[in-house]
């Protein structure tokens, strides 16, 4: 509500895709997979957005260097 009168707000946010454009999705155990059925994610799933850090490389911790 803003003075009184109920608000509604819609912002769009873009999905990340792979390389073949498939949209991806994050596991609850943090994997980052291509998701084929754009309709319905998984109980505990969620999309990776724009928002979401650029994933790192194979093989390197969060937070360290990449030589």
């Amino acid at each position: 509500m803003a003075a009184g009168l109920p608000v509604r707000v819609h912002t769009e946010i873009a999905v990340r895709r792979s390389g073949a454009g498939v949209p991806l999705a994050r596991t609850p155990r943090g994997q980052i997979t291509a998701w084929e059925h754009p309709v319905r994610l998984p109980p505990g799933w969620r999309w990776v957005t724009e928002l979401d850090p650029e994933p790192a490389p194979a093989g390197t911790a969060p937070g360290r260097a990449v030589a």
